[in-house]
């Protein structure tokens, strides 16, 4: 193999692997007909809005705030991430107000408001918060789910008051369909049960009134 940093993923069922290299980006942009500039970015720069990069994890990028209209319906609504301010590399996923945006996925489909916004240039996932925020939502810190993958139980943890007590437990197929919800205690350990969810790769949301996050976890059998 060539040097470098890869995302790996493995199937302990079928032993199946896959090294993706992990590129760093010099720049990330939010953009799309939802967002500040209300339309689709044209040949150059003008009409994309650009996160920040953390100075000690490459791949992590932030918006402390940024307005956003709602989705509504047409095709060329919502918004997207795209690296280097060009369509070669693009992410999309429809979910909202987290998810785990893939190449040429489709465009998020924004809910109007003012967000916070975490974006991973090395998985793809990203969340839109209350701009309040101060906690990473997107760092395994804040939010612990184990073990991931999972065959019957995702145990979460949780290291933010933002989230503790009752939250709602959400799991999504990666095409945004709604798969089970429970509630859960989050003032320790709290166990999501997925013995009767399908092999694959989702997006555990937990949410309360305030505050929302999102992680993609793995199911195997």
């Amino acid at each position: 193999m060539t040097a470098g940093d890869y995302k790996i993923t493995f199937n302990s069922t079928t032993g199946e692997y896959k090294f993706e290299a992990v590129v760093e980006y010099d720049k990330i942009s939010l953009v799309g007909k939802s967002g500040p500039f209300g339309e689709w970015p044209g040949a150059d720069d003008s009409k994309d809005t650009y996160l920040n990069k953390d100075a000690a994890d490459a791949n992590r990028w932030s918006l402390g705030s940024v307005t956003l209209t709602g989705h509504g319906g047409a095709s060329d609504d919502g918004v997207k991430f795209r690296a280097e301010a060009a369509w070669a590399i693009n992410w999309g996923s429809a979910d909202f107000p987290v998810g785990v945006g893939t190449q040429d996925g489709p465009n998020i489909k924004t809910v109007a408001g003012t967000y916070k916004v975490d974006f991973r240039s090395d998985t793809g996932d990203y969340a839109f918060s209350e701009p309040s925020s101060t906690y990473d939502l997107l760092s395994s810190d804040v939010v612990k789910i184990f073990p991931n993958p999972a065959k019957d139980v995702l145990n979460i943890s949780v290291n933010t008051d933002a989230l503790k007590g009752e939250v709602k437990a959400s799991l999504y197929g990666l095409k945004g369909e709604l798969i089970q919800t429970q509630v859960l205690n989050l003032n320790g350990l709290a166990k999501f049960n997925v013995s009767g969810v399908q092999a694959g790769n989702y997006v555990l949301q937990l949410s309360n009134a305030t505050n929302f996050v999102g992680k993609s976890v793995v199911i195997i059998k």
